[in-house]
Formats: C-alpha cells, sequence, structure tokens
C-alpha cells in the first residue's frame, strides 16, 4: 500500500495558519507471508518561529526504514525448543533543524540517526512463559517534530514473565539507560525490578506488586544515586455494586555523593471504595477515599500530607454530572503547612449534535503561617457545541446464520488463531446472543484457562494480545445464560507517564489496525497529556477506532467511567454510543 499525506495546524485558532506545522509525508508498505513487513518512510516538517519560545523557524526531513515479521522459529532436530518470536525494527535518519541546545543556531542545517529493535516470543510448548529485549538509540540531532522518542539516549531492556494458571502474571525486567549518550559527561541508569499482577489467591483479590531497584551514576560521580521503592495495590469487588481498593507505596533515594544527609524517603498509604448506585432513572458512583503520605526529604523534617477525597459520577441516558471535593492538609515545620480544599461539578445534556454543559469549581487555600492571607476563588461557565461529523451507524442486523443459531442450531464455527498470530483469541469469536456454553469452549480452546466469576461476568487474567505486556483482563458479561458482550480491558503501567501511556496506546492501535484493517469509523478529540484523567472524565479526551463484524461492532478506545478510572478497552456487542459519547465502558468490571 501506498499512503500519501499532507496538513497543517496553528496552536492558536485566532491567528491560525497552517504552516505553524505543516507535514508532508509518504509511505510505501510491502507484505509478504514468507519475509513479513516492510515500509520506507519520509515525512517533511516545517515551523514557523516561536518567539516566545526563543525558537527560530525549522524545517526537516525524516527518513525511515522498517521491518516486522511474527513466525515460529523451528530447530528441526529439537522441536520442543520451537520459538514464537516477533522482530521489528526500524533505522530512521534526519537532516534539518530543532530547537537549539548550546545558543542561537546550533540547531540549524543538523543531522543524526535512530535504531530501533525488539524481539519478543515465547516457547510454542510453553505459551506460559514470555521474554523481550529491546535496544534503541538515539543521537542528539536526532529530533523529529512530534516524535516519542528521547534523543540523546542510549536504551537496552530485558523482560522475562511467567503467567499461572490462575490468571496471576509474574515479570522480571533489567533496563541500562545512557542519557545523554554524546556529552562528555553521560548518566548511566540500571534498573533491576519485579512485578506480579493478577488475582491474588482464591478470594477475589487482585492487584500488583511492583519494587524496582535503580542506580543512577554520571561519568564524573556528580550524579550518583540510588533509589529503591516498592508499590502495591489491591482491590476486591465485594459484590456487584461494592468494591474497594487499597495501596502502599514506599521509596528511598540516597545521594552516594553526600553522606551525611541520609535519604530522602517517602511513605504512602491510601484506602477507598466504589459504589455503583441507581436512583431516580440515574446511574453513577460514589467514590470516597483517604491517602496518607509521609515524606522525610534529605536533610530536612518529615513532611505529612493528609488527602480525603470524595467523588460521584452519574450518567442518565443524555445526561452526565461530575461532582468532587477534595481536602489537603499538608503538615510542615516551622508553621509552613498549608489546607487546600477543592470542589467542582460538570455537567452535560446532549442531544443529537448538540452538547449543552454546565461547568464550575471552588478553591480555598489556608496558610499555616499567621502573616499569611487566605484565599478564595470560584469559577462557572456554561457552553454549548455543535458536531456537525457525518454520523455512522451503531448498530449491526442479525444474519440468518445467527438467526439460525438462536433458532437453538449448531452453533457456527469458531477459527482459533494460531501460534504465529498476535491475538491469542479473536474477541469478534464470541458473538453477542452466544450461549455461554460455546462462549467458555472457545476460551479454552485458546489456552486461556478456566474463568473466575464475578457478579453477572465471567473473567480471564490472561494475555490475549501476546505482544502488548501490559495486565489484560478478558471479560464475557452473562445474561440469561447467553452472552452480551465481550470486553478485553488492558491496563496502563503508569497513568502518570504520559510518554508512555501514549507509546502503550498507539502499539495496541497499530496491533489492532493490522488485525482488523481500516476502521469503518474513527473519532479524535484532545491530546495525552497531565490532566489525562480530568480530560477522559470530562469528554475532552476522545480517540475511538470502529469495525463492522458479523455479528455486532468492535470498538477500541479509553471510554470515560463513573469510578474514573483509565483504561483501555476493546469491546465486541450489538451496539453502542455515538462515538462522541465516550461513556461505553463496562462499568460492572470494577
Amino acid at each position: 500500500s501506498i499512503l500519501l499525506f499532507s496538513g497543517g495546524g496553528s496552536p492558536t485558532w485566532r491567528s491560525f495558519q497552517l504552516d505553524d506545522d505543516w507535514s508532508t509525508g509518504a509511505s510505501w508498505l510491502l507484505e509478504s507471508a514468507a519475509y513479513g513487513r516492510m515500509s520506507a518512510n519520509l515525512v517533511f516538517n516545517q515551523k514557523q518561529a516561536n518567539q516566545a519560545l526563543s525558537l527560530l523557524p525549522r524545517q526537516q526531513y525524516v527518513y525511515s526504514l522498517a521491518y516486522e515479521k511474527t513466525g515460529v522459529w523451528t530447530i528441526e532436530d529439537i522441536p520442543s525448543l520451537s520459538q514464537r518470536l516477533t522482530v521489528e525494527g526500524e533505522a530512521g535518519h534526519f537532516i534539518g533543524d530543532h530547537a537549539d541546545l548550546s545558543g542561537v543556531g546550533s540547531g540549524k542545517n543538523r543531522k543524526g540517526n535512530g535504531y530501533f529493535l525488539q524481539v519478543s516470543g515465547s516457547p510454542v510448548t510453553l505459551p506460559a512463559l514470555g521474554y523481550r529485549a529491546r535496544f534503541e538509540a538515539y543521537n542528539q540531532d536526532y529530533q523529529p517534530n512530534g516524535g516519542n522518542i528521547q534523543s540523546d539516549r542510549l536504551s537496552k531492556e530485558g523482560h522475562i514473565s511467567w503467567r499461572f494458571s490462575s490468571g496471576l502474571t509474574a515479570r522480571g525486567r533489567f533496563q541500562r539507560f545512557r542519557s545523554g549518550w554524546k556529552t562528555t559527561n553521560p548518566v548511566d541508569t540500571d534498573v533491576y525490578g519485579v512485578n506480579f499482577s493478577g488475582p491474588l489467591g482464591s478470594s477475589g483479590v487482585s492487584g500488583g506488586l511492583s519494587a524496582f531497584v535503580q542506580n543512577a551514576e554520571s561519568r564524573d560521580l556528580t550524579v550518583n544515586n540510588i533509589t529503591k521503592v516498592f508499590n502495591s495495590n489491591i482491590s476486591k469487588a465485594i459484590n456487584s455494586r461494592l468494591s474497594a481498593q487499597a495501596a502502599i507505596f514506599y521509596s528511598n533515594t540516597r545521594d552516594k555523593t553526600n553522606a551525611t544527609t541520609g535519604a530522602s524517603i517517602t511513605r504512602q498509604y491510601s484506602a477507598g471504595v466504589n459504589w455503583r448506585m441507581s436512583a431516580w432513572g440515574w446511574d453513577g458512583t460514589v467514590s470516597p477515599g483517604v491517602l496518607y503520605r509521609a515524606v522525610r526529604p534529605q536533610g530536612s523534617g518529615v513532611q505529612q500530607d493528609i488527602n480525603p477525597t470524595l467523588n460521584f459520577n452519574a450518567i442518565r441516558g443524555p445526561q452526565m454530572l461530575s461532582l468532587s471535593w477534595s481536602a489537603l492538609d499538608q503538615g510542615r515545620p516551622s508553621n509552613l503547612g498549608l489546607v487546600t480544599r477543592t470542589a467542582g461539578l460538570n455537567y452535560t445534556y446532549r442531544k443529537k449534535a448538540y452538547t449543552l454543559g454546565l461547568e464550575g469549581n471552588w478553591y480555598e487555600r489556608n496558610p499555616d503561617k499567621i502573616t499569611s492571607a487566605r484565599t478564595d476563588a470560584w469559577h462557572m461557565g456554561a457552553f454549548v457545541t455543535w458536531n456537525f461529523d457525518k454520523p455512522v451507524h451503531t448498530s449491526v442486523a442479525t444474519t440468518p446464520e445467527e438467526e439460525a443459531f438462536l433458532a437453538g442450531n449448531d452453533a457456527p464455527a469458531i477459527e482459533h488463531t494460531s501460534a504465529t498470530d498476535r491475538f491469542a483469541l479473536d474477541i469478534t469469536a464470541i458473538k453477542p446472543s452466544m450461549r455461554v456454553g460455546d462462549a467458555l469452549q472457545s476460551v479454552k480452546d485458546a489456552g486461556l484457562g478456566k474463568p473466575t466469576e464475578q457478579a453477572g461476568l465471567l473473567l480471564w487474567f490472561a494475555r490475549v494480545m501476546r505482544d502488548i505486556h501490559q495486565n489484560q483482563r478478558l471479560a464475557l458479561e452473562v445474561n440469561n445464560a447467553v452472552i452480551s458482550r465481550t470486553d478485553l480491558v488492558i491496563e496502563f503501567d503508569d497513568i502518570h507517564d504520559v510518554a508512555g501511556v501514549r507509546r502503550t496506546f498507539e502499539r495496541v492501535s497499530e496491533q489492532l489496525l493490522q488485525k482488523y484493517g481500516q476502521p469503518d469509523a474513527f473519532f479524535s478529540r484532545g491530546d495525552f497529556s497531565a490532566n489525562l484523567i480530568a480530560d477522559v472524565a470530562a469528554n475532552r479526551f476522545i480517540h475511538v477506532l470502529q469495525w463492522k463484524r458479523d455479528g455486532g461492532i468492535l470498538r477500541f478506545g479509553i471510554p470515560s467511567r463513573t469510578d474514573g478510572k483509565v483504561r483501555m478497552e476493546l469491546q465486541f456487542a450489538s451496539s453502542f454510543p455515538a462515538l462522541q459519547d465516550s461513556h461505553w465502558s463496562m462499568d460492572i468490571l470494577q
């Protein structure tokens, strides 16, 4: 396939100029069952000068060659050592301008290279074992606009995982990063870590435990510190409406260049509950919680934070209501503490192409120091939005084969995936209205084992997308002994790591596009940022891909939830709300 594109954008609508940030590019993709996928890419980007950021005009070209192949590698004499492998690689070359590094004009007319290589896989006869090796190298001058990479950095990583029959997954990792790779004083960082995630025992408790040690050292030893981190979180669905969660975080950082000041230590404990409720046609979740944090900075006294919170999110047809309250008591030595209270309101009503909204925030800041004044602030706003996107179909008619199946005839045959497929199970094979027994057999044939039963759900802690190493859960919603919808939940490793969240989302999207092809519909709004949690809850962040399949609609994205959690979901159901409506998560799956 050949792809040609060109377009521009501007950071402000008041003086909108396409050449503020203009890109033109081409991509040529070749695919062969025997040799894999290969592509050649070229992108040109032009940016105007930005006086506020002291940036000169920039023009740049980026060329790259990429390769990818998934297959089974066998040893003829020892077939038991056969490996299912995925090899990915890309080499890029940068020519042009980027932001100045050392003085005005130092970013003009530069050249740089970037390299990426990753090998991941598992033994064919032992699929519970997984491994991944990754290498990246980006020169100081390899700075493509919009690229989700870190320039002047050399990275080497090794990961290994084991999935137990219960669904619990254990992972180990070793990572070595060299920042300032091409400078005279680079910083080498070594990370050793372990992680356990999934169901913890047979009591219905699930969660994750992780620990790592990180050592960072510069060549001249002006940077020389070691960090130890332990993090755990557990959750339990008490019943179909009530769940509880708790978390513990511990961090110890010691600067070895100064042996007299001791370590900086952080201890943090949090707990909360989510109560799903229904009243007067509203479906919502009340989420009270509390966090306690004690921080002892290196060479200083203890700082304590107490942060109770209360959130309420509800939906009633086209209406959405969100209320929040928080009080943060920051205890500091020498009467330097501070109490901050905030409250928020967000209400929207959707009707066809229109959205009406009301939002408000209240803020109070009360310092302990008597000479500092108290601060109060509030604001209210109302808005109306008109979406003029072309409407899309949101339901699929029942086929004659499905009508025969619903009438009690034999279930249609399901095409199972092979060892070379990146998906252990194609969830579109489990169609809405399929009998539970047939669905269970499909999942069993895929090697995912037995499910955990929750109220109205059958749940597997399993890696359905084999090359995605984040935590995954497969859920079948059961209603009257038939499947009403199927959901694959993929968690982010760290929702506060903006670059990591974006990389994970793009990687999952890429694999779905490779498997299901061009989507029949899609919608994009908002960017990945530090405010992602609030943006998802307020419908400001929507990135959805949707495919029509026999028996239903397949949809992928980050839906908003009444409990405020942010995660990726791949759902197969008979119908969905409009693409611009982000409230399609399986709320019963907490």
